[in-house]
């Protein structure tokens, strides 16, 4: 794996992962979803788009199933939180994953959520 992130194949996203962060074993569904489409519930199914790009050792080939799965690296590393970013979805061409769209404050809105409870002017 180390190999991997040294050669500099995965457009970055391997460094991603501050080293202080806690583990997941899925990614933060506040700021993605599944998409609609995707048929085979919260698991990946037979797809392997990400794992095959990146060459992933832990992979088995034959099965297609991956070998490293909810283990050590998988909720400290990449694999477990994936996606973080649109440009982790766009890069892996990843059918499975949505960004939930940011949410749009009117100004008066984020000028009281801003504000601390019990606060007046």
């Amino acid at each position: 794996m180390v190999a991997l992130i040294l050669r500099g194949d995965n457009n970055g996203f391997m460094f991603s992962v501050p080293l202080t962060i806690p583990p997941a074993k899925a990614p933060d569904k506040a700021i993605v979803h599944i998409a609609p489409s995707w048929e085979h519930g919260a698991s990946c199914g037979s797809c392997t788009r990400c794992c095959k790009e990146i060459g992933c050792p832990v992979l088995d080939q034959e099965s297609g199933l991956c070998r490293g799965y909810d283990s050590f690296f998988w909720r400290y590393f990449n694999c477990g939180r994936f996606p973080t970013i649109q440009p982790e979805i766009d890069y892996y061409g990843c059918p499975k994953w949505l960004m939930n769209p940011e949410p749009v404050f009117a100004p008066a809105q984020a000028a009281t959520e801003a504000q601390p409870a019990g606060a007046t002017e």
